[in-house]
């Protein structure tokens, strides 16, 4: 998120299971925006059970005593920052939307959409209103995890075998994240309405990483290597969970939030990505 936010806005960092040493903090204060989340489990020795519960401790626990706590002090409005694997892994040929069936696959998504539905519960039993917002994949150029993976391979030069990989992805610059996030903070039409977040239009992996380079000040290699070979590929060597997300289609149609709300992005998705990768090899040539 930026790092200059208004004066209004009181950013409160800390343990999440711990309430009891920041409960006070929501004391007159109208609205809560919750983002924080466990997005990775780092021990490998859990059990698919035991990771499907350390998700849910924090993902969803965490969150409904935050969210019950702040109902209880007079908050009037929770903003949830929830995640679009919650509609699923896929969208295939149809995008996201707001009306479309969840099928949440992961643990992270699982126990996110699980905080969803306790979320609704405790607003109706509360009265306090809830937004939920489902962002796509939130690109930066300090992101963490598979889009910080992108930059560092689009950065090395190296031929990348997407050239003829044309899926349809969607992702949010963390700009135009914090500008929905404030527009459910303030619109009375968000209240009690969930919403699937994105820049306007969709891209390929491809043109993803031409975009990267050329913010980084040049053209990108690209083997036309054939989509069914990727995929043969990832599945010999374990990897297709890497495939679906660089090959796949995930897209999302956001008309709900400009019709709703009159919300569209201030950044275009393919100058966000060049700005993304011009900010990621100035902050890479620091370094050195």
């Amino acid at each position: 998120m930026p790092r200059a936010l208004p004066g209004y806005v009181e950013v409160l960092p800390g343990e999440l299971e711990r309430l009891d040493q920041w409960a006070a903090a929501l004391n007159d204060k109208q609205v809560v925006v919750h983002m924080a989340a466990r997005a990775h489990v780092l021990s490998e020795s859990e059990s698919p059970e035991q990771v499907l519960e350390t998700f849910r401790r924090v993902n969803r626990d965490a969150t409904l005593a935050l969210a019950a706590e702040s109902a209880r002090r007079g908050v009037k409005r929770f903003v949830f920052i929830s995640s679009i694997g919650v509609c699923g892994n896929l969208s295939g040929a149809r995008a996201f939307d707001e009306q479309r069936a969840v099928e949440p696959v992961t643990p992270y998504a699982i126990s996110k959409f699980e905080a969803e539905e306790g979320l609704r519960e405790l607003a109706a039993r509360t009265g306090m209103e809830l937004v939920i917002i489902r962002p796509s994949l939130v690109y930066a150029a300090d992101a963490p995890g598979n889009f910080a993976l992108l930059l560092r391979l689009v950065r090395s030069r190296v031929p990348l075998p997407f050239g003829r990989v044309d899926n349809k992805r969607s992702l949010i610059a963390v700009e135009s994240l914090a500008e929905f996030i404030a527009a459910c903070v303030e619109h009375p039409a968000a209240a009690g309405e969930s919403f699937v977040i994105a820049d306007e239009e969709s891209i390929s992996t491809r043109d993803m990483v031409r975009e990267l380079a050329r913010g980084m000040g040049f053209k990108a290699r690209l083997l036309p290597v054939p989509v069914a070979l990727l995929r043969l590929a990832a599945s010999l060597l374990g990897r297709r969970k890497m495939y679906e997300q660089l090959c796949e289609d995930l897209w999302i149609d956001t008309r709900k939030a400009a019709q709703m709300l009159g919300w569209h992005p201030s950044l275009g998705i393919h100058e966000g990505l060049r700005r993304a990768g011009a900010s990621y090899a100035k902050m890479e040539n620091a370094r050195y």
